[in-house]
């Protein structure tokens, strides 16, 4: 098992505060031509990162929770509702459920409905608005116009948004920090607010949801939506059942399927360094062997980020409107 001192590169450090504004030196050609001495192996980060997750796993600070659901489960011939390609509208509408409940989260029936009835009806309304083919993808920013123009988010509500390399230290930072902001004094959240992103990387959406307990504590659920095969250390199937939310789901809407060899996935980080840690494994997790040759001959440039593998985008939002 390699250390974070021969990586040099440190699982357990703390996440960096983000500044308002972020001057980056730019990269000039011969940047670019520069052997990347220093620079350790994406390959090398992965298997660190996978046994950093794992770890904390079993410390039970992150568990990994099936839905009974996934993006492109959905196929109804008679409407033509599909959820194939739906990331980029389920995403940010699970933060715009977990926004509008007066409970601390959302239970996974919850998510499962915005994944198969809600979902794919807002997927079809955009793509018509934006004349574009069925399960055709579609680009965050415009999903997010649609959003606000049908009052399912609104603009007071928006936090910011922030990217770049997801791999760097300050780039993540940020993003994690926006999650973590606290607000003014209300009494419901002592002081903290519920918070919900989309985080736009590798050509998926998913989402992240700041879950805020009446005692302060916070917890951090990443949702993602695409099918995944069922793993026997993946924590069984909840009946939705979140007691602590207050919360009465009653009857699930699709029959228990047991030879369902896929879903979708509900990882939960019971802190943030649990949370950057979990954020960490996913994007190397994502990295096809292109990537990895890529990205361990070429250092990040801000100026060719379209065409980088470790680009990501962050769109922000929280359930107050006073500012963080």
């Amino acid at each position: 098992t390699s250390s974070p001192a021969t990586l040099q590169f440190s699982a357990s450090s703390q996440v960096s505060e983000a500044v308002e504004d972020e001057n980056m030196d730019e990269h000039d050609s011969k940047n670019m031509d520069e052997p990347m001495i220093d620079a350790v192996p994406v390959e090398s980060l992965y298997q660190f990162y996978l046994e950093d997750f794992e770890t904390i796993k079993r410390s039970k600070m992150i568990e990994v929770f099936n839905l009974d659901t996934y993006q492109g489960k959905v196929k109804d011939p008679e409407t033509g509702y599909d959820s194939t390609n739906g990331c980029t509208v389920i995403a940010p509408l699970i933060a715009a459920q977990h926004l509008k409940s007066v409970y601390p989260g959302i239970s996974d029936l919850h998510i499962e409905n915005v994944i198969d009835l809600q979902a794919p009806k807002v997927l079809a309304d955009v793509r018509t608005k934006l004349n574009l083919p069925k399960d055709a993808l579609i680009i965050p920013s415009d999903v997010h116009d649609f959003l606000l123009d049908k009052s399912i988010l609104k603009q007071e509500q928006f936090l910011g948004a922030c990217g770049g390399n997801i791999q760097d230290e300050d780039h993540l930072g940020a993003f994690i920090n926006m999650l973590a902001a606290k607000g003014t004094k209300e009494k419901r959240s002592n002081g903290y607010k519920k918070v919900a992103a989309a985080l736009f990387f590798h050509e998926h959406v998913i989402s992240v949801i700041k879950m805020v307990f009446p005692n302060g504590k916070c917890w951090y659920d990443v949702v993602d939506s695409l099918p995944y095969e069922k793993e026997k250390n993946v924590k069984p199937k909840r009946k939705c059942n979140f007691k602590f939310f207050g919360i009465n789901n009653g009857e699930s809407k699709v029959e228990e399927e047991s030879a369902e060899e896929f879903c979708a996935l509900r990882i939960r980080c019971k802190d943030l360094r649990s949370l950057e840690a979990a954020l960490k494994w996913y994007s190397l997790s994502k990295f096809t062997d292109d990537d990895c040759t890529y990205i361990n001959s070429h250092h990040w440039d801000e100026k060719r980020c379209y065409f980088d593998p470790r680009v990501f985008q962050a769109f922000v939002w929280t359930d107050l409107a006073q500012g963080i």
